[in-house]
């Protein structure tokens, strides 16, 4: 991948790499790696997925919960400051389901051009993964 390259995708997902060579293996696919050597984007993958659900749901919680104390009416001596959302449990893991899932991730890669950058083995080429909807979900986290 060029240096150019690097900027490119740092510009569209608005964080700069202090590690480029972590921004590379994250489009590393596994069919290139083992034609290649070296290692793949699967464990990076791994761990962006639960950095992507703790991040939504900080997100959902920012948005919808809050302590009690916030609220004009609470009782700071009668009452506990308590934690307290405007949606449910199941509210909520429905909308992080929502934001998660696998069409909604490979469309901000689609928004965002960057699958054009994948680094793939011959057969990964030959079957253009790069347009697979898994792919670019992978590629997302």
């Amino acid at each position: 991948m060029e240096q150019n390259d690097l900027i490119f995708i740092q510009n569209q997902i608005g964080y700069e790499f202090k590690n480029l060579d972590l921004l590379q293996q994250a489009f590393v696919r596994r069919s290139y790696s083992q034609e290649n050597g070296g290692e793949n984007n699967e464990v990076l993958e791994f761990i962006g997925d639960k950095v992507l659900d703790l991040f939504v749901v900080k997100l959902l919680i920012e948005k919808y919960g809050c302590m009690l104390s916030e609220y004009d009416n609470y009782n700071a001596e009668e009452d506990f400051d308590e934690f307290t959302s405007e949606k449910s449990e199941s509210e909520l893991t429905e909308s992080k389901k929502a934001l998660v899932q696998k069409n909604t991730l490979s469309e901000r890669i689609d928004i965002l051009d960057l699958a054009k950058f994948l680094i793939m083995g011959k057969g990964d080429i030959q079957k253009k993964a790069f347009k697979e909807t898994s792919v670019k979900e992978d590629l997302f986290e």
